[in-house]
């Protein structure tokens, strides 16, 4: 009997050691496996704050732009979602999960007001387009039309960054610009990029895909109209017109390298500007057009911006007196008309017919060469009264 004692008592013992190792080995599984549960390896092995703002997981992982208390409240609340509850802690993990996404909900809240408050505030931004010519060919006019738009900006003075400023850099350019709410367009007009040999390939480097707006006059209405403000700033006078256009009027000659020539050779400047934009990005207005129908200009150039077409016939009225159209300021509760400028409108200078004839043969072939770049005829040397034109006002 002592003998069965003696093993009955020696095998409970040795139950009892098994039953502890057992116990001892369960709380070590336990304990490791929720201090290393995947999903909350995840969490700590991540940068919370660099998760795209979005639906789903990516809210559920955090945010960019918390940072202090906020970030910290998010990545606590987040460690509790994913951690996996110990078998003892019951409802009590849960009240856990339930407080953390509360938390997680009023950070997000806060996060997307502020940034949405950022967003809301007007900035200075890179242009979306520009008019990048030519002189004297209707740039100014058209920048003041366009500004009549409510989802469009514009730099009122000439920034010339591309052609004199360079050097001085991005943040000087954008420093240049008007403040610009969201949905709004920043628009600039420099004329003379069009002209300027390292214009095309600067302006790429920033943005390849910046519209560009290009003003393009009848070349002889347009040399006459830059000689006559040549004169009123005294820089040439009246008589020389003739003589720097034909320096030889035996051969009739046309000094094609004279500046106010120069420009009006669009095809050959638009050559340099095809090798970095495709002619999609560019648009074409026919100032000789703008002149006469204004509203017509402004509806396809909206149509080319993709903002609603909201400029129309309504926001003009023709001035008998000065000989073009002004603007109406609408929305402004008057009949507040505006006008350009006293310098628009200078009297032509005169020219002797034969060099008119031998400046309207030379244009003509690159007038030609340019209407079949744009796909689209201004037939500039197809009017009968073109003769006229040079004591046209503009």
């Amino acid at each position: 009997m002592r003998e069965v004692r003696t093993f009955c008592w020696r095998f409970r013992r040795r139950i009892l050691a098994a039953v502890a190792i057992c116990s001892i080995a369960y709380f070590a599984i336990s304990v490791n496996m929720t201090k290393h549960s995947p999903a909350d390896s995840d969490v700590q092995g991540l940068n919370v704050d660099s998760f795209p703002r979005g639906g789903g997981a990516g809210d559920e992982a955090g945010a960019g732009g918390m940072d202090g208390e906020a970030g910290d409240q998010r990545k606590d609340s987040s460690r509790k979602i994913h951690r996996i509850p110990l078998p003892e802690e019951g409802m009590k993990g849960e009240k856990s999960q339930k407080v953390g996404e509360q938390g997680r909900s009023n950070s997000d809240a806060i996060s997307d007001n502020h940034q949405q408050s950022e967003a809301s505030k007007p900035s200075k931004k890179f242009p979306q387009a520009i008019i990048i010519g030519v002189k004297k060919g209707g740039t100014r006019a058209l920048l003041d039309f366009i500004s009549l738009h409510p989802n469009v900006v514009v730099a009122k003075k000439e920034v010339h960054f591309f052609d004199r400023y360079f050097e001085n850099g991005l943040d000087w350019y954008r420093e240049q610009m008007p403040l610009s709410a969201p949905g709004q367009i920043t628009i600039e007009k420099t004329p003379s990029y069009f002209i300027t040999r390292s214009a095309p390939e600067a302006i790429s480097q920033i943005d390849k895909k910046m519209k560009l707006i290009v003003v393009v006059r009848d070349p002889v209405d347009r040399a006459l109209s830059d000689f006559a403000q040549s004169i009123a700033t005294g820089r040439r006078t009246e008589g020389q017109f003739d003589g720097l256009a034909v320096p030889d009027p035996k051969t009739g000659v046309v000094n094609g390298s004279w500046y106010p020539l120069d420009i009006g050779m669009y095809d050959v400047h638009l050559d340099r500007w095809l090798q970095h934009f495709p002619m999609p990005q560019f648009h074409f207005i026919n100032g000789n057009d703008l002149i006469k129908h204004p509203a017509r200009q402004l509806v396809k150039l909206q149509q080319f911006l993709n903002i609603d077409v909201i400029i129309n016939e309504d926001y003009f009225v023709f001035n008998k007196t000065k000989g073009f159209y002004c603007m109406k300021q609408m929305g402004t509760g008057v009949d507040e008309v505006k006008c350009l400028g006293h310098n628009k409108g200078r009297e032509h200078p005169r020219v002797s017919p034969s060099v008119l004839q031998s400046l309207r043969k030379f244009f003509k072939p690159h007038n030609k060469r340019l209407y079949s770049m744009i796909r689209e005829n201004f037939q500039w040397d197809d009017s009968e009264d073109q003769a006229k034109s040079r004591r046209r006002r503009r």
